[in-house]
């Protein structure tokens, strides 16, 4: 979960740097919070291993959302200001790490959600490259 923490720290230390300009920053201060919520239930269920918990394959696709619906809101943020720009290009990139980190443990269909939300890919072709994707890896 090591990675999970590093990629999530960068997103927040990136984000903190923005000032307030173009960039609705209450609305990605929300988002980040539902990610860090959504990812500290997946990492407490990970760690504690408890029956009460929702199973671990959900709190990822969970997660996994949460981070995807940032880096949609991110993929439309752009700022005027070169510091701007650059740092929400920065939390881009740790988005993706995130996006990186979860794909394991998602299913092949939210991996070409992926695809199409963030990289612009056509429906056709998202389905076409899920058919060779193997399965998630079941914890």
């Amino acid at each position: 979960m090591r990675v999970l923490d590093d990629a999530f720290t960068s997103v927040m230390f990136d984000l903190s740097r923005l000032q307030r300009t173009d960039v609705d920053l209450p609305g990605l201060h929300r988002q980040v919070r539902d990610v860090d919520f959504a990812l500290g239930r997946l990492c407490d269920a990970l760690e504690a291993q408890r029956s009460d918990d929702d199973p671990p394959e959900a709190l990822a696709r969970r997660a996994f959302h949460d981070v995807l619906a940032l880096g949609q809101t991110l993929d439309g943020a752009d700022s005027e200001d070169c510091r701007t720009a650059q740092i929400l290009d920065l939390t881009r990139a740790a988005v993706g790490e995130l996006l990186d980190t979860l794909a394991p443990f998602v299913s092949r269909p939210d991996r070409a959600l992926r695809r199409v939300v963030l990289d612009g890919e056509s429906l056709e072709d998202a389905i076409a490259w899920m058919r060779g994707q193997p399965e998630m890896v079941r914890f």
